[in-house]
């Protein structure tokens, strides 16, 4: 199955955190014991270093089939790259990232991925 598309938006200095629910071709949540999941972003696609890593959480199989948790500390938040211009008005600076799944078979899945808007902090 291809990957889902979705443009997010992070804060600088804010928890970024979001519950993904995993389902199957008939809408009905997959059980995702034994999956690890990883999730980069990258100023650039063909970058060699990522820009931020994203931390997973699965969630109780039983009472949250096909739930995970992806999120980034508001200390990582914040040492990502967001440009203001000279002006003083804010730009939003985009990257890309995305998500893949490995399941417990060891077969490896992207699962999301799209844009990434980076808005700068002011208040620090």
């Amino acid at each position: 199955m291809a990957a889902a598309n979705l443009d997010i938006l992070i804060e600088q200095g804010a928890t970024f955190s979001r519950t993904l629910t995993i389902e199957d071709s008939n809408g009905a949540p997959i059980d995702l014991t034994g999956w690890t999941f990883v999730g980069k972003i990258r100023a650039l696609q063909e970058d060699s270093s990522a820009i931020g890593t994203f931390s997973f959480t699965i969630l109780n199989q039983v009472t949250n089939k096909g739930q995970v948790t992806w999120s980034m500390s508001a200390t990582n938040t914040l040492a990502l790259p967001a440009v203001v211009t000279k002006s003083y008005q804010r730009v939003n600076y985009y990257s890309l990232y995305d998500i893949n799944a490995t399941h417990a078979d060891g077969s490896v899945e992207r699962i999301l991925q799209g844009t990434c808007q980076i808005s700068p902090e002011v208040s620090r």
